[in-house]
């Protein structure tokens, strides 16, 4: 309590700098960190913003230091401060892991408590690389399921990974509506064998997730899937067993790389309104080129969808529901 402030569930707040805060949140919905230095609400995604006691957190390139309050990132004084940047705080993801660094701004904050898990029914399972590499991976697959998914995770470089927001949202929402999902480390991601390998070994990591998928959804539509980095490396993959592509603010960084953009086999585009990266405006070139590629322009997005995440899947749905027709 600030003031007499108290922010409740589902309010929209911008992040703002000061003292603690008391948020009226449902008890398993978070779990706070010690010396909470600011807290507000995202809420669309009824998520945390908030500043910790932690060395050197700061999303692609920004930083701070020790007790400083994401507040700051706001106020310009971090060393490469960015417009109205915030972090996402996912609750679901609180007995993950600690503290890290994230492209998509989801923090992921671990100390010893534990948040019961909405994860039901999912098996953590291990990918093999042509190259010799074993990743890790989780795998649900729903009763009598009608298409299969390999999602690909943001960034590694940035902190991406297989529990980053999107790939979260829809690892968490597709098995319920008759998919198999499958999301993975990316070489040298946490568990995952390997290192970066600049989105060429990265391809590798996609066709292990189509061996191991492709053993149990056989016959059904297999789909490859990815967020921004994973995007990118879907698209590079034309691998026969695919029946399409739906990926989610590609930043097209390569386009001559992309070999699904000529592949006759279906693909969906969703380019957020505002992607810092690749608008629609910079993408519509390159994409109106591509064969049989439907261009979804996500309206009040940016590039890491805080806030609209719960588009993505009726999106990849409805493509589906397109592809079964």
């Amino acid at each position: 309590m600030v003031g007499g402030l108290q922010i409740q569930p589902g309010a929209a707040f911008d992040a703002f700098g000061g003292d603690s805060v008391d948020v009226a949140l449902a008890q398993d919905q978070v779990l706070l960190a010690a010396h909470l230095d600011l807290v507000a609400i995202l809420g669309a995604e009824e998520d945390l913003v908030a500043g910790l006691d932690v060395a050197h957190v700061g999303p692609y390139g920004d930083d701070l230091g020790p007790h400083q309050p994401l507040g700051e990132l706001r106020r310009g004084r971090d060393q490469d401060a960015a417009a109205r940047l915030s972090f996402a705080v996912g609750s679901r993801d609180l007995d993950e892991q600690s503290v890290g660094e994230h492209l998509d701004r989801l923090l992921l904050v671990s100390h010893g408590s534990k948040v019961p898990s909405a994860a039901v029914g999912i098996e953590p399972v291990k990918l093999q690389t042509s190259d010799g590499l074993v990743l890790e991976g989780e795998l649900c697959v729903p009763d009598e399921a009608r298409a299969a998914t390999v999602l690909a995770h943001p960034h590694p470089q940035f902190g991406g990974n297989m529990r980053s927001i999107v790939i979260g949202a829809l690892f968490d929402a597709l098995p319920a509506a008759g998919v198999a999902a499958l999301r993975f480390n990316f070489r040298g991601v946490e568990g995952s064998e390997g290192s970066y390998d600049e989105g060429h070994g990265e391809r590798n990591d996609v066709v292990a997730g189509l061996d191991l998928l492709y053993e149990i959804a056989e016959g059904l539509p297999l789909l490859l899937a990815g967020w921004s980095f994973g995007a990118d490396v879907s698209l590079a993959v034309t691998d026969e067993r695919a029946t399409a592509w739906f990926t989610v603010a590609p930043p097209l960084r390569r386009p001559d790389d992309l070999q699904a953009a000529h592949d006759p086999r279906p693909k969906l585009v969703v380019v957020p309104e505002h992607d810092q990266f690749r608008p629609p405006d910079s993408a519509a070139p390159i994409l109106e080129t591509w064969t049989n590629t439907r261009v979804e322009v996500m309206k009040g997005a940016d590039h890491f969808l805080v806030g609209r995440t719960d588009r993505v899947a009726p999106l990849f749905l409805s493509f589906l529901d397109d592809l079964e027709a």
